[in-house]
């Protein structure tokens, strides 16, 4: 088969765009292949840029629709004439496969969006651009104007207009963490709603990796940054960044202050989980603890002692275990707590996983949930209602944290109160199923918590 090269006639070209007039000696012309990869023809689809042999096969596309274009000759026969500004190409046998090469349609723009619409321009950009009262009729024109043509704002452009990028830079932990994870869910719907994309990177579990995440989003402008990774309250490297003006928001609290934080009312959920087994009857109630020295396990701590001490019920050091956050960490603490503390009658654990855990290790040590041992957890996740039993927890609002704490880093970054050191402290709520039941004595009677002389 004889292959030749391809040629391709003169086209009505589109308008150029002012930056790039004068690129193409003939803007009629379609050149196949470019010079440089930023060419500027290239970016605005005045030429197609091949990257494979340019020996093709040229293949008639039907009759005459128009004015005559040429596609060569050869083994297919005379000369034919395309139907349309599209050229099929088939490059050689060691390599085929069919490709389309044509002109890109220009770039819709704001007058053209404006134009289409019937509303002023300045509306058009104001409505475009997410800012302004407009009423939202014309609002609604405007948008389904901007559909209809295909519409793609230049967010470059947006930024060196606004002197934003419209970016948000996200710091987090550990992925696998379901919590983290409804957490990062409500932050990004919250940003994609106003508008915002997310520049994302995560820290190891012992919190490295900060010194360069930092100043990484800080050269790629970011207009806020939004720290969600538990690891970070007390990282030095944060200086770098609180010594700027560049807004933040964390979803932990950070040592030193300055940042405002949005949270669960961590020591709330101590206190709402440990309630709970008081009210069934249980005096002996151990805790499994989450990460040491962290501020959510401290809270959580505080609010588990608050409420023995409300309740009149001494609080012993060797009730409580530190666990960890995973469902191995729950297991060997909830093993080691009954070694040291077998008339424990009831757990609260500060995670749902941790929880799991401590199901898994009674269940192999033959005790029986709920009736030799009561279990609560904390977090309030999904697959806690799947446990066996079902477990009552305490349900931190995760997706709402998320959603909050980007909601006002957005309102920071467009210049509202910086709320600097603010604490925002979002309720939780107990949710009771079938891990804990009210304790009973070997004749069968209900059991009130004993009260410590005051």
């Amino acid at each position: 088969m004889e292959v030749q090269p391809l040629r391709l006639g003169r086209v009505e070209p589109p308008p150029v765009p002012d930056d790039v007039a004068g690129a193409s000696p003939d803007p009629g012309e379609l050149r196949f292949g470019a010079e440089r990869d930023d060419d500027p023809a290239v970016e605005h689809g005045l030429i197609a840029r091949a990257e494979l042999p340019l020996a093709v096969e040229a293949l008639p596309l039907g009759p005459a629709e128009g004015r005559p274009g040429v596609l060569g000759s050869g083994s297919h026969g005379p000369a034919a004439t395309p139907s349309s500004r599209e050229a099929n190409v088939r490059f050689p046998a060691h390599n085929t496969r069919s490709v389309t090469v044509g002109r890109a349609s220009r770039h819709v723009s704001v007058k053209d969006v404006a134009a289409r619409s019937g509303v002023s321009f300045q509306t058009t950009s104001k409505v475009l651009n997410g800012g302004g009262s407009v009423a939202e009729a014309t609002r609604a024109r405007i948008l389904q104007a901007a559909s209809d043509l295909g519409y793609v704002p230049n967010l470059q452009a947006r930024s060196l207009v606004m002197q934003r990028t419209r970016t948000i830079g996200l710091i987090t932990g550990d992925f696998s963490d379901p919590g983290l994870s409804r957490c990062l869910a409500g932050a990004e719907q919250e940003a994609r709603r106003q508008g915002y994309g997310l520049m994302l990177t995560s820290m190891e579990p012992e919190g490295s990796g900060t010194e360069y995440a930092l100043p990484a989003m800080m050269e790629r402008r970011v207009d806020g940054i939004l720290l969600a990774a538990p690891q970070m309250e007390d990282d030095r490297a944060l200086g770098h960044v609180l010594d700027r003006t560049l807004p933040v928001v964390s979803t932990t609290h950070i040592a030193g202050g300055g940042v405002t934080t949005v949270s669960a009312d961590d020591e709330e959920a101590g206190q709402v989980a440990t309630r709970h087994l008081l009210e069934q009857g249980h005096r002996l109630i151990g805790a499994l603890s989450g990460v040491r020295g962290r501020r959510l396990t401290q809270s959580r701590l505080r609010g588990y002692r608050k409420a023995l001490d409300e309740a009149g019920v001494e609080s012993a050091n060797d009730l409580v275990e530190e666990g960890g956050v995973d469902v191995a960490g729950g297991q060997v603490a909830l093993r080691r707590l009954l070694e040291r503390r077998r008339d424990v009658t009831a757990v609260f654990c500060h995670h749902d996983l941790l929880a799991v855990g401590a199901l898994t290790a009674l269940r192999a040590m033959g005790k029986r949930v709920p009736e030799d041992c009561s279990v609560v957890g904390c977090d309030g996740l999904d697959s806690a209602a799947f446990t066996s039993p079902p477990l009552t927890t305490v349900r931190v609002p995760f997706y709402d944290i998320g959603v909050e704490a980007m909601r006002l880093l957005l309102r920071m970054v467009a210049g509202g109160p910086t709320d600097g050191g603010k604490d925002v402290a979002l309720p939780v709520h107990l949710i009771v199923r079938s891990s804990t039941a009210r304790r009973t004595g070997s004749d069968g009677s209900a059991r009130a918590p004993a009260r410590r002389a005051r």
